[in-house]
């Protein structure tokens, strides 16, 4: 469900409308599925049946549609739809849920595909008739079909599978396959042989079909005007003249092809159909046991095909009928690269059954593959490529090269060519297929002439074809003359333009003629002639002028040309020499203009806009001290627990105190020991919200600006760091009374990722008692931040070699808790059916007043802390260098002893406070430093300090193998 309380849901629209009382057109959707989040694909998440748990919708299936049904019922009626719904305000009514018309929208392509039960139809006519309406824009056709292994039968050695569309088809290519392996019986005789009666009425019937079509083909010839006697040749020639006319529409060719095609097939279908059956008892097939048990063998299977597109839904003939046409789609994630778009897939049934999901709307019971995966891994490719585009897009350019009269003899050429053709030679099942349709074309004359040779022997043919010829003979002589006047007007026609064409070129050769008469009678005039010679002469003075001032030109125009020349290379190394400093001066402006823009701009702050406003208190009674901090404790176990992170009880004491006495509290520990989340954990259960802050530590952090940000002087304003802690610290310091807040934490992760003491030196001085807890900013209105008391900072390191090493100050201002058990030492960690119990929301005001230090400490407290503190500064030189504990650390254990005493076994407090105030100090090494740590451990030994000598002796372990070198963190 979504922040807004929405619920995203699959279902139908009913086309039951109504009219409630304020007006609105109403109606009810029903739902089948809803949709969840997905991590993997947020944007489309994962659809699930409804009514299957209780996540989902546990009793309704209806969801009432508040408004506007009458457009939303036009735009998407009978089609599976996506809503958000929400709860209906008014539970007494039929729906416990409603959806307004503008929560509704189509379904992401593909993820929800209904099937209907439909063979594959051929694409030239992809129509489809279902008994149900398709919900999906996209559907998968289911269907038989029945394969051939050749592994399961011993005569078959090609190791080949074949696939077809029904079991006759499988039948007959399995008992080809048989006979031509010689494993068919001799035929029997006897009871399969039909009576004369039975074999009276089939010829019969054929006879009659041959004469229907023979009406056919004479009708075919009334029309185009040829004599009624059957013409091969005439044929023919008629193809050939249409297939090479110039601007001849190839799409008339391709179609009559396409058509002659199918007509050819489906007749020799039909007629074949009859001669079987007079046949029958020559068939061997119908004897043969043994290959009746093979065919037992052919398997059958169901399979879905596609997707499909859905196109033009209309109703059928009956109520339950609906018409629709498929293609494959074009776009989306089921396209694939074939480029004439006719290619999907055939999927076996039951390798998809666990997407499949079965449901029932409007009481009709549908199926849907729900978010198939995998799609173009799945089953097998299958062309669906119409004959008519095949021919058409692939066959037509070869049969347009000389194949015009095309025949049965010349089609091992046609094969050479179509075979070779760029698309089909590295498609060889497309160029197979073609060649089988085309051969079809080219055999269909001489099949049709065999069929009238063989019927022209029967009596009855004979005697119809007579009749007809007597009683049409007027017409057939009608149309004979019609036709041969209008060819011999066309003839007239064509030899009367050719007349006139040659008359036209005999007058323009006569005015040529003409011409060239009156041009030699001018050349004999001997006047003529002398004249022509002087004006011959009179030129030659003039050439000589000429030539002089031609030569002058000439030298002129050489010497401009070296002049050019010159000027042309002094103006490109000036040109050289300014796009160069252009250069220069462009680069130069954008650093300079990068650079003040850098230092002017204000960049956008990452926390700008995150919210650390505290949540309400609640009001509570501290008078009773003890038992207050007692129910603290209970409260924060309990719901802990409730979040599968149990923690020992005495621990998460020492946790609690420790982060409320101390400014600083490091949690260290191995990667991956649940440091972090377990602070997230506490914040949660505290209801602190916001207030606990997490600011991921990075690399190479220098200073506070890194983790606060900097005062810009150039553009006037302060440039918070992109960690938040800017915004935080300005919500506290305007805060004014810590008992209407909660406390903040500040959780810096992997806190040693960089040194502390450089990036938050300006902190470090709020853990001595007398600072004045305040932060400068730099900014000139606002130069100091105010950190309140019930503002804490909590840090986790790794102890391993990838993190820098605390330094000894950031250790005297902090305690440090160690994350070191593995889960079987700790308490029972397995998961248990226990609610999220929420605890009072404590103000800081009573936060820092119930575990401040309220008693002062016994005597035995105060003697081991002195053994243990003049132990680890004995001045003695023989024990290494000296340890110092210091007055701010020894104040920090005194302070947690006297809360720690009553809340838990005296000396099990001195052990949590030595723990983690006192061995996280010990640095040293070198022999003497050994001995000095082994006297300290017969004083942890003497006071009981079980923990703190465990982990001292790990220490001295750890550090003998590293040559001596003992550290607390190493």
């Amino acid at each position: 469900m979504s922040n807004s309380g929405l619920r995203t849901v699959v279902g139908i629209i009913e086309d039951k409308l109504f009219s409630t009382n304020n007006g609105n057109r109403c109606s009810y959707v029903d739902v089948g599925f809803e949709r969840f989040p997905d991590e993997k694909n947020p944007k489309l998440g994962v659809y699930k049946k409804i009514n299957m748990g209780p996540d989902f919708f546990s009793q309704y299936t209806k969801v009432f549609l508040t408004s506007d049904a009458d457009n939303v019922l036009k735009k998407y009626g009978g089609m599976l739809v996506e809503m958000a719904v929400g709860e209906s305000p008014d539970k007494t009514k039929q729906c416990e849920y409603t959806v307004d018309s503008k929560n509704i929208h189509d379904i992401p392509s593909g993820e929800i595909i209904e099937i209907i039960e439909a063979r594959v139809p051929d694409m030239s006519e992809p129509a489809v008739t279902s008994d149900v309406r398709p919900t999906t824009p996209l559907v998968m056709l289911e269907s038989t079909v029945y394969e051939i292994n050749s592994s399961d039968f011993f005569f078959m050695n090609d190791n080949s599978r074949h696939v077809y569309l029904s079991l006759d088809a499988a039948r007959e290519s399995l008992w080809q396959k048989y006979a031509d392996a010689g494993m068919a019986l001799p035929p029997e005789t006897g009871d399969l042989a039909l009576s004369d009666d039975e074999e009276e009425n089939i010829v019969g019937e054929f006879i009659e079909r041959v004469h229907q079509g023979l009406d056919d083909y004479l009708d075919y010839l009334d029309e185009v005007g040829l004599e009624h006697d059957f013409n091969e040749e005439r044929l023919r020639e008629v193809v050939a003249h249409r297939l090479n006319q110039e601007n001849q529409n190839n799409d008339v060719f391709v179609d009559m092809v396409a058509d002659s095609v199918r007509s050819a097939q489906r007749r020799w279908a039909e007629e074949k159909s009859k001669y079987d059956k007079i046949q029958k008892k020559k068939d061997p097939d119908s004897t043969d046991v043994d290959f009746r048990d093979y065919v037992k063998k052919i398997r059958s299977k169901k399979v879905l095909v596609g997707p499909f597109v859905v196109k033009n839904i209309t109703q059928g003939e009956g109520l339950d009928s609906f018409c629709f046409t498929i293609s494959v789609p074009d776009r989306g994630p089921f396209k694939t690269k074939d480029e004439c778009n006719a290619i999907t897939r055939r999927i076996d049934l039951t390798t998809v059954e666990e997407y499949i999901v079965p449901f029932s709307f409007g009481g009709r019971e549908r199926r849907y593959v729900v978010q198939m995966k995998n799609w173009q891994m799945s089953g097998e490719k299958l062309d669906v490529i119409a004959e008519k585009q095949l021919i058409d897009k692939f066959c037509f350019s070869v049969l347009s090269q000389g194949f015009s009269g095309l025949k049965p003899q010349t089609m091992s050429l046609f094969r050479n060519n179509l075979m070779g053709s760029r698309y089909l030679k590295d498609n060889h099942d497309r160029a197979l297929r073609a060649l089988d349709i085309i051969a079809s074309a080219a055999e269909y004359d001489s099949q049709r002439q065999k069929l009238f040779s063989e019927f022209s022997k029967d009596k009855a043919f004979s005697e119809y074809i007579s009749n007809y010829v007597s009683g049409h003979i007027e017409s057939i002589l009608a149309q004979y003359a019609k036709s041969k006047l209008k060819e011999i007007n066309q003839n007239t026609e064509k030899q009367k333009a050719e007349l006139e064409k040659l008359e036209s070129q005999v007058n323009a050769k006569k005015a040529e003629l003409s011409k060239l008469n009156k041009n030699y009678e001018k050349l004999s005039d001997p006047e003529y002639l002398n004249q022509l010679k002087k004006q011959a002469a009179a030129p030659t003075e003039d050439y000589a002028n000429l030539s002089t001032r031609y030569r002058e030109l000439r030298k002129q125009h050489e010497t401009l040309e070296k002049e050019v020349g010159s000027l042309s290379k002094t103006r490109d190394s000036i040109k050289s020499d300014l796009t160069s400093d252009l250069r220069d001066l462009d680069a130069r402006y954008l650093e300079m203009h990068s650079m003040l823009k850098a230092f002017t701009s204000q960049p956008k702050s990452a926390g700008k806009g995150l919210k650390f406003d505290s949540p309400e208190v609640s009001q509570l009674n501290l008078d009773n001290i003890s038992k207050c901090r007692n129910r603290y404790i209970e409260d924060l176990l309990r719901s802990l627990k409730s979040m599968d992170r149990p923690i020992d009880k005495e621990k998460l004491i020492s946790m609690v105190i420790t982060i409320a006495q101390n400014q600083f509290t490091v949690l260290a520990g191995l990667p991956g020991s649940g440091k972090t989340s377990f602070v997230k954990c506490m914040g949660k259960a505290l209801n602190l919200g916001s207030r606990l802050h997490t600011i991921p530590v990075a690399r190479g952090w220098t200073s506070q600006r890194d983790i606060l940000g900097y005062w810009n002087s150039l553009a006037g304003t302060f440039q918070p760091a992109p960690t938040g802690l800017w915004e935080l610290m300005t919500t506290l310091d305007s805060e004014r009374d810590p008992t209407k807040v909660t406390p903040a934490f500040l959780l810096l992760d992997e806190m040693n990722l960089s040194s502390p003491e450089h990036y938050f030196s300006s902190f470090l001085d709020l853990a001595d008692g007398e600072s004045e807890r305040r932060i400068f900013t730099g900014v000139p209105e606002r130069s100091f931040l105010n950190v309140p008391e019930y503002f804490h900072f909590i840090g986790t390191v790794n102890s391993d070699d990838t993190v820098n090493i605390m330094s000894p100050r950031m250790l005297d201002r902090s305690a440090v808790i160690l994350f070191d058990e593995k889960p079987s030492q700790g308490a029972d960690l397995r998961k248990t059916s226990v609610s999220l119990e929420p605890m009072k929301t404590y103000s800081a005001e009573n936060w820092l007043t119930l575990f401040r230090p309220s008693s002062v400490v016994d005597n035995l407290f105060y003697q081991a802390l002195n053994s243990i503190e003049e132990t680890l500064y004995d001045p003695n030189h023989e024990l290494g260098q000296r340890v110092v504990i210091s007055y701010r650390k020894h104040q920090q254990i005194l302070n947690f002893l006297s809360v720690a005493k009553d809340m838990m076994e005296p000396y099990r407090a001195m052990d949590y406070a030595v723990k983690q105030f006192v061995l996280p100090m010990i640095a040293g090494m070198g022999e003497g430093f050994l001995k000095r740590l082994e006297n300290l451990g017969r004083v942890f030994e003497a006071n009981s300090l079980t923990d703190s000598q465990h982990l001292l002796e790990d220490m001295i372990a750890v550090g003998n193998d590293h040559m001596n070198s003992y550290q607390f963190l190493g």
